[in-house]
């Protein structure tokens, strides 16, 4: 076939057809190719027609055929064969349109920049110069925008972005660290690392996003730099996450770190990113007597995702008359941390005499690990007759994130007297973040959960929720009814609480 009937055949509905006619054209191109292919685009107006002709520009990154392309993106009418024109010239190299369309950026128009963006990703390394630059010079959407095209690009030479993030920019910064995160050599590896050490944590941050955006590939050198300890503190804390999310690879590195290392920080991150295996369990009971105390303490605060196998064998640890009261007392800790643990195996071990070791144990971790499934223990701890066991109680149940307050409702009944007033003020001390709990049990909760929450409202005087009292005041449930009224009369006073709930009047 002749040079015209491969560019007639450009215009078949065949794909197989058309991509034969182009991989044709593209070897024998030449000046006259180029020449009869813009002749042919001019003298047809069929949209896929002239895109099958601009593919072989593309292809072609002929610089000398620039200008012809300026003239017929100038002259074209429809918007994506302009964006395909906008391809080949910048695979041509002009540098004016990637700038022209680096600003369509600006553009309020989702569709329109993502367009934009994938255009330019198809310019490819001719692209990347200028992204650059002119990501040095963005901010807000079109750095976004810059930066996930840039990222796209391969083959990028990276000192200009480093000399960009060197930039006080700490928007700019983090964008290009992102960028780095794409060129997987080992150079910019150990620059990235260099940044992961920065004081400043979203610097830190994104470099540590960058290693991993790096690949699974670098797993064991990774650790590797781990084990050495040369690193600063930021390193030992963000990498074991990023070695996390790397899978069944960066487990098995993190294993390595976990049994050489003998850093107390390193060992402590790398442990709460570790899976359950026996051999990290072995590894576990080695180390604990030589870690300093905050050491002990991190580490029983590191292992509350081992589950509950793990926490069986903590278990029989204890009973172990080798092991030191501080090595148990760590071993506790990592026993109740877990919440899937059977709430009557603490229950068995509080009800043990006072002098008993693993009574004393866990009065001693419980302030320490708080855990959730141990509320009719705080109570009680609440009313025991040692200062200590009271102040360890109150100092649990005031850090118990807000939803837990459900069990304290559930326990405390009516009563401002005795326990119930340890217990008002201890919902006094936390009202700003507990009222959005109370009134919601009062609206949602059983019954139950509504009378204890409409008392506490009302000794806490909570205006917030007189709305919600005065519709309590209505509900099915006598008691519910009676002491939202209650409540209300606190709050707004008797008259006023008649008149905001005039059912009750009688």
């Amino acid at each position: 076939m002749s040079m015209v009937e491969f560019i007639n055949a450009l215009g078949k509905e065949n794909l197989g057809e058309v991509k034969l006619a182009q991989s044709k054209l593209n070897e024998m191109y030449s000046e006259e190719v180029s020449t009869a292919l813009f002749e042919a685009y001019r003298s047809n107006q069929d949209f896929y027609f002239r895109q099958n002709i601009l593919e072989i520009f593309i292809d072609q990154e002929d610089t000398n055929i620039a200008n012809e392309l300026v003239k017929i993106f100038q002259q074209e009418k429809n918007e994506d064969l302009k964006f395909i024109i906008a391809v080949a010239l910048g695979r041509a190299g002009n540098q004016k349109i990637i700038r022209h369309l680096c600003t369509l950026f600006k553009r309020d128009d989702f569709l329109l920049c993502n367009k934009v963006m994938f255009t330019l990703k198809n310019v490819g390394r001719n692209a990347a110069p200028v992204l650059i630059e002119e990501l040095g010079k963005a901010f807000g959407q079109p750095l976004y925008f810059i930066k996930e095209t840039l990222k796209k690009i391969e083959n990028k030479e990276p000192s200009k972005l480093y000399e960009l993030v060197q930039s006080d920019n700490t928007e700019l910064a983090a964008a290009v660290l992102e960028v780095l995160g794409t060129i997987r050599t080992k150079e910019n590896v150990i620059y990235l690392i260099k940044f992961v050490n920065n004081y400043n944590y979203i610097i830190s941050n994104s470099a540590a996003i960058a290693l991993y955006e790096v690949g699974e590939a670098i797993s064991e050198f990774l650790g590797n730099e781990l084990i050495k300890g040369e690193q600063g503190i930021n390193y030992v804390r963000l990498i074991p996450e990023v070695l996390q999310k790397f899978g069944k690879r960066g487990q098995k590195v993190l294993l390595d770190v976990f049994l050489k290392t003998e850093d107390e920080d390193t060992l402590c991150s790398v442990l709460s990113k570790i899976e359950y295996s026996e051999e990290a369990f072995a590894r576990i009971m080695q180390v604990i007597p030589g870690l300093s105390i905050p050491g002990k303490v991190k580490f029983s605060q590191s292992m509350t995702h081992f589950g509950e196998k793990a926490s069986g064998l903590f278990y029989k640890k204890l009973f172990d008359p080798e092991l030191d009261k501080n090595t148990k007392a760590v071993v506790m800790s990592a026993f109740i941390a877990n919440d899937e643990i059977n709430t009557n195996v603490l229950n068995e071990i509080y009800s043990l005499e006072e002098d008993n070791e693993l009574k004393q144990l866990l009065n001693f971790v419980l302030p320490v690990v708080k855990p959730q499934n141990a509320f009719n223990i705080y109570m009680d701890m609440l009313k025991h007759r040692k200062f200590f066991m009271r102040e360890a109680a109150l100092d649990i149940m005031e850090t118990l994130p807000a939803e837990a307050y459900k069990n304290v409702l559930e326990g405390m009944g009516t009563s401002s007297s005795g326990i119930g007033q340890v217990i008002l003020d201890i919902f006094r001390k936390n009202k700003a973040r507990l009222k959005n709990m109370l009134i919601t049990e009062l609206k949602e909760g059983n019954d139950s959960l509504k009378i204890s929450s409409a008392f506490v409202i009302g000794e806490l005087g909570l205006e917030e929720a007189v709305d919600q009292l005065v519709t309590s005041t209505k509900d099915g449930n006598e008691w519910v009814r009676n002491y939202s009224f209650e409540a209300l009369k606190k709050i707004k006073g008797e008259d006023e609480a008649r008149t905001l709930a005039p059912d009750m009047n009688g």
